[in-house]
């Protein structure tokens, strides 16, 4: 900053007797050293007024352009036109086909763009077949802090997205700030995470000579101005003069005004810097060309993104709302909406829907994006579905969490976090497709909303939903001897549908593993007399005994409950076999009629020994049980038909299983796209227990 505004004219030129201020650097250059700043230009040769008669000259022929010849014809024309003037040595047009405008060299060899390619209009162009280039490895790293800079230097004539924009970042914690794109604030530029740019941009190859290309970016600074115009001076300057479209008068005719443009030089030169994992999205024409987009990574730039050519004001607005919204998860409705509502996706995602629309298409500018240094990928961090590994079940202390999604590289824990309900639960191991997490078995922090955060980017939320149901397991044997078991099943799971890629209809998942948690608990009774056989002549057997049941102990200690089974929202059941086992401590009493002798025995009580089912699987029962549109179910009941090996049960012989009503807490709000698990041999987890 100190040294553009040191910037002061060192000579005076002579003219004529009239002692006439240089408009490029007749005394020594911004850099110190005297000469042409070493860019092979001339030197200060023309005065002021001799300039400005040759802009001024030059802006009167593009504005007397005819109206009925192609844009390319009348960019020809100008060139041809200005070259006949005295200030100027020659003139070319730029754009496929010349369509962008004109660059007109001076005679001291500082060039003058005239912009004669930027669309201001809010019509698209039609969709064309978009193609996407095998890709690289995907990147899903986040930029590595919050500061969005959002600048401009467009006028009335083209929309301003920065509020929209703004109000995405926000949401998605980022803190936007909106800036004017001066030549100042441009050279005050440090180490934006998010840097965005709309402007006008210009790019011709070979301006200079063989290797010498030209590219800038238009700013809000208007030109003339003696603070800036030393560093115009030669054929590869800091910056240049550039007529541009900026408004509409009242009758509907375009208003050109003339500011200074920016070049790769001036980026180089003014220590401008993006920070690590950043994006820079310039939002303009040509940049994607040139030598722009190297000094922008070279500065720091992990992703860049740009037109190759002159882009219309209503496709360049679409993109890039399109591009943040769908890298941010916003759910905008900017331009469209997806429904349901769509996670945060990577930059090769997303770029892939926006080509699959034809939309990374404006006439001869294709929108590309291209990678520097770090890993930058995502604007926020993405869950894709979640799985447990209940504590009780898979003895361990702890329940197993494991989110698969996109995460970028591990940031250190004080960068990242995730939360459950706004509980925080301890990370184990973090991947760039998989955090890995230790959560409670119950309790506070165990079920809710799932969001994963980087550097305070917060994820989409994936709930964990829950449901506590109370089953009633009944079996009746000889006589009245009687098994009943009351068991309080307690289980979570993730049942969110969600997509693979976007703009993809949801998967609907049908085979949603769980598993009871640690808080299950329950009671049991046996009793009765009953004859061996149903025959009183036979031993007589009488039972007693009760006991509590806890799912702390998950069938592994000879005792206890848990409940194993999936969710199938394809079918909308809960398909679910409630276990438990009161352990030896059911007595029996065996009297034998031929001699009057007793035998006690302890002997083991179990529920659910004599299938309750609606199908068989796998060496496993099931019950199926409907559920509703808002996942939860009616009370209802199952009443076994035959034994485990497909056998009929003896006459008098019954069993049973009844649950209550229970409506399911922390649902999936079915307009928000999250996850879920999808079957299939590659999924192994999917698979029902052995």
């Amino acid at each position: 900053m100190a040294r553009l505004w040191a910037v002061t004219f060192l000579g005076l030129l002579v003219i004529g007797g009239l002692a006439l201020l240089c408009g490029c650097g007749a005394g020594a250059p911004p850099d110190g050293n005297g000469g042409d700043n070493g860019d092979g230009g001339t030197g200060g040769t023309m005065a002021p007024e001799e300039r400005q008669a040759g802009m001024d000259a030059a802006d009167t022929a593009f504005l007397s352009l005819p109206a009925d010849v192609s844009r390319p014809e009348q960019n020809q024309q100008l060139a041809d036109g200005i070259a006949t003037l005295p200030q100027f040595t020659r003139a070319v047009t730029f754009g496929e086909g010349g369509s962008g405008g004109v660059i007109a060299e001076f005679e001291d060899g500082q060039p003058y763009i005239i912009v004669n390619g930027a669309r201001a209009d809010t019509s698209v162009d039609a969709a064309a077949d978009g193609v996407l280039q095998a890709q690289s490895r995907r990147r899903s790293g986040l930029p590595s802090g919050k500061k969005a800079l959002l600048m401009r230097a467009m006028g009335a004539a083209f929309q301003d997205i920065r509020g929209d924009l703004s109000t995405m970042l926000t949401n998605a914690g980022y803190t936007p700030s909106q800036q004017e794109g001066t030549i100042d604030n441009l050279a005050a530029v440090r180490s934006p995470d998010i840097f965005y740019f709309d402007t006008h941009g210009v790019y011709a190859k070979d301006w200079g000579g063989p290797g010498k290309d030209i590219a800038t970016a238009w700013t809000s600074t208007p030109a003339p101005n003696a603070a800036y115009e030393p560093l115009c001076v030669g054929t590869d300057p800091e910056l240049v003069r550039m007529t541009a479209l900026d408004s509409y008068s009242g009758t509907g005719a375009p208003v050109n005004v003339r500011h200074y443009g920016i070049t790769a030089k001036f980026i180089a030169n003014h220590g401008v810097t993006f920070a690590a994992n950043s994006l820079v999205y310039m939002d303009c024409c040509f940049l994607d060309l040139g030598a722009f987009k190297p000094k922008c990574i070279a500065a720091g730039a992990s992703l860049y993104a740009g037109w190759t050519d002159a882009v219309a004001g209503g496709n360049a607005v679409r993109a890039a709302l399109f591009g943040f919204d769908r890298m941010l998860g916003a759910d905008s409705g900017k331009p469209d909406r997806e429904s349901p509502k769509q996670r945060p996706f990577d930059y090769q995602s997303v770029l892939t829907d926006i080509r699959s629309r034809g939309w990374d298409r404006s006439g001869a500018a294709v929108l590309n994006y291209t990678t520097g240094a770090g890993d930058c990928g995502m604007l926020a961090p993405s869950i894709q579905f979640i799985t447990l590994e209940e504590a009780p079940f898979y003895q361990t202390t702890k329940t197993k969490m494991e989110i698969a999604g996109l995460f970028g590289n591990d940031p250190g824990a004080s960068k990242r976090k995730v939360t459950i309900a706004d509980t925080t639960v301890e990370v184990k191991e973090w991947a760039a497709d998989k955090v890995t997490c230790d959560i409670p078995n119950f309790g506070e922090g165990s079920v809710g909303d799932v969001v994963v955060s980087v550097n305070d980017h917060k994820s989409n939320k994936v709930p964990l939903t829950e449901w506590n149901i109370t089953f009633t397991y009944t079996r009746h044997w000889w006589g009245s001897l009687t098994d009943t078991f009351h068991i309080n099943a307690h289980i979570r799971a993730d049942i969110h549908k969600w997509r693979d890629r976007p703009h993809q209809t949801p998967n609907t998942p049908s085979a949603v593993l769980f598993k009871g948690m640690a808080d299950m608990d329950g009671d049991w009774e046996s009793e009765g007399v009953g004859f061996d056989s149903n025959d009183p002549g036979n031993s007589r057997f009488t039972w007693s005994g009760s006991g509590l049941l806890s799912g702390e102990h998950a069938l592994y200690d000879g005792e206890g409950t848990t409940a194993v089974g999936f969710v199938n929202l394809q079918s909308m059941l809960i398909e679910i076999n409630p276990c438990g086992v009161g352990g030896m401590n059911k007595t029996e009493v065996i009297f034998n009629p031929n001699d009057g002798t007793s035998l006690t025995v302890p002997m083991p009580v179990w529920a659910n020994m004599v299938p309750v089912f609606d199908e068989f699987v796998d060496g496993q029962t099931y019950i199926k049980i409907p559920i509703n549109s808002s996942f939860g179910i009616a009370e209802g009941s199952r009443t076994a038909t035959s034994n485990i090996d497909g056998s009929p049960l003896p006459d008098g012989e019954s069993a049973t299983m009844e649950w209550d009503a229970a409506e399911a807490s922390f649902t999936p709000d079915t307009t928000v796209h999250a996850s879920g698990l999808t079957p299939g041999p590659e999924l192994p987890w999917l698979r029902p227990i052995d």
